[in-house]
């Protein structure tokens, strides 16, 4: 809801409305208390770091998380990069803004492309500065492209590359390729004569350019190359280049790839070998945090031991990942939970079941949906319209109003708001009747 504004509130843009709020339990102990400030705002983003952007009259601006005003609301609109950065947009141009330092930078573009570094755009040349506006590398250059810790300069004449872990060290390598792009490890892709290879970033050719295309299967080693229609593995690492003959391929996992021909599913090793047949119709990634994949065959689901590649049937019409050592299973139409045995831990009794996330289950019932914890207890009634959890914190939602539990079950917002964010700093941004304000918190989610 818009209002009227006098020239001083207009500036300031103050707290209009304060309140401090106590909830106690029926013995009149007080398990958590907050205070409220309502703000004159139209809008508001969630909490980043200790500051929020507001909209006010069509136009934005920043406030601290206790309302205090950094930039007035005069800018067409204002985007968050990181907790230092923000890009501040007006009618006479882009401006980039430390709000840590207090500092501004005149420019056309900027984006991350590591801690405390950004690639710019200034008179359509890009450089990269850092987050004092230190420049690293003078905007001078065609393009810029970045991947892990390296960063690619791109002329028509020279290629330069930085590391981040050698203390942004360039090297240069003549640049005679009609294309070039990053690719995996320390490798960089080009393009002869409408055909991709592979250099190393010191100039040296590891894959002559005979690939119509390439794809990556992780960010070290692995690659598939293209040749017409035929396929190749490409393990860097191990210096193989083997014609495979699979209609798709997963990413990398745990140096496996997931492999598909006629509708059944397999794996091969980093090396192109096979280790596990193609004859199934579902699965799994392989993962370090489990010895068993989840497979599915002739509508049947089985554990297979990665190591003694044994297989064990399971009794369930459907399962899921596995997470915080438990899957979600179906039986009879009912959702539990099975570890990674397969055996059954909570019983099947729920029309919904998520995984856990942080120690909590969210699941449903016909009365609505509620949560658990690992030993099935029941920690949120089963009787709301909506639960979530997030960094902590257990967000419920009746009736189109929202309040907040902590993951022991107590009450720390009242279900009485329209809208509220995620928790930053012990700070929530509220809606409530048209109205938006801040919540401060206090006391930890566990309450105490």
């Amino acid at each position: 809801m818009k209002k009227k504004l006098g020239i001083a509130l207009f500036i300031a843009v103050m707290i209009v409305i304060f309140q401090r709020s106590y909830k106690t339990t029926k013995s009149g102990k007080e398990i958590n208390q907050y205070s409220k400030k309502f703000l004159n705002i139209d809008s508001g983003s969630r909490l980043e770091k200790n500051f929020l952007i507001f909209k006010l009259n069509n136009k934005y601006g920043i406030m601290t998380q206790d309302g205090s005003i950094i930039k007035k609301n005069e800018y067409n609109q204002i985007i968050n990069l990181d907790e230092k950065m923000y890009l501040l947009l007006t009618d006479k141009g882009l401006f980039a803004y430390n709000i840590e330092g207090n500092k501004e930078f005149k420019l056309e573009g900027m984006s991350i492309i590591g801690e405390n570094l950004y690639k710019i755009l200034k008179n359509n040349k890009y450089g990269i500065v850092d987050s004092e506006f230190n420049t690293i590398v003078e905007p001078v250059n065609n393009r810029i492209e970045n991947k892990n810790d390296r960063i690619l300069i791109i002329n028509e004449d020279k290629l330069e590359v930085l590391n981040r872990n050698e203390n942004m060290k360039i090297k240069e390598i003549r640049n005679s390729f009609q294309e070039v792009t990053v690719g995996v490890g320390n490798t960089i892709y080009f393009k002869t004569d409408d055909k991709w290879g592979i250099l190393e970033n010191n100039g040296e050719i590891l894959i002559d350019s005979k690939y119509d295309r390439f794809v990556n299967l992780n960010d070290e080693n692995l690659v598939i190359g293209y040749i017409k229609n035929e396929t190749y593995l490409i393990n860097l690492e191990k210096k193989i280049e083997k014609r495979i003959d699979y209609d798709n391929y997963s990413k990398e996992s745990e140096s496996t790839i997931m492999v598909m021909k006629n509708n059944k599913i397999g794996y091969i090793n980093d090396s192109g070998e096979e280790i596990v047949p193609l004859k199934y119709d579902g699965g799994f990634y392989f993962s370090k945090n489990r010895d068993f994949i989840q497979l599915k065959e002739n509508e049947e689901w089985k554990l297979l031991n990665t190591v003694t590649l044994e297989e064990k049937k399971l009794p369930y019409t459907d399962i899921g990942e596995f997470v915080e050592g438990y899957m979600v299973a179906e039986k009879n139409q009912k959702y539990g939970y099975i570890d990674g045995n397969g055996e059954e831990k909570i019983p099947f009794k729920y029309t919904i079941a998520e995984n856990f996330k942080e120690g909590i289950g969210i699941v449903a019932s016909p009365n609505g949906y509620g949560a658990i914890d690992k030993n099935g207890v029941e920690i949120i009634p089963l009787i709301y319209d909506e639960v979530y959890v997030n960094k902590g914190y257990i967000y419920v939602t009746k009736d189109k109003k929202i309040g907040i539990f902590n993951k022991g079950g107590k009450e720390i917002i009242p279900i009485e708001y329209d809208n509220l964010s995620i928790v930053e700093n012990e700070r929530v941004l509220f809606e409530k009747d048209g109205k938006l304000g801040i919540i401060k918190m206090k006391g930890d989610e566990n309450g105490n």
